[in-house]
């Protein structure tokens, strides 16, 4: 797995994802979150995906991130420009995760709504 995935001293899961993802690599970083979430109850439960040094997600690798939607009441994703914040806004609205995973490209504004 090239994905850096762990639980900080805040409780909060961290997603450091690679420059390119793959199918295999998105569904390994989903089974490895599911198992640290596991210990965590859910309504406490917070993602931080750090997409800013990702270059390419595929569409394949982009459904099966989705699926992190429904382990987390709460997720924040960081991008590195504008241009990558509407797209995946726009992924998300049409997955059906615009509610709870919000994007952000500066990581104190993503911790700051993680903590609300």
């Amino acid at each position: 797995m090239l994905s850096r995935v762990y639980v900080d001293e805040d409780g909060i899961l961290r997603n450091i994802a690679p420059e390119e993802i793959t199918d295999e690599e998105a569904r390994n970083v989903v089974e490895k979150m599911k198992e640290l979430l596991e210990k965590i109850p859910f309504e406490k439960r917070r993602i931080l995906s750090d997409f800013r040094k990702t270059r390419r997600v595929p569409f394949g690798a982009r459904k099966i991130c989705l699926e992190a939607k429904n382990l987390v009441p709460k997720g924040a994703v960081l991008v590195a420009a504008t241009y990558q914040k509407i797209g995946a806004s726009f992924v998300l609205r049409a997955g059906g995760a615009s509610e709870r995973i919000k994007i952000f490209t500066g990581e104190r504004e993503a911790l700051k709504w993680l903590k609300e």
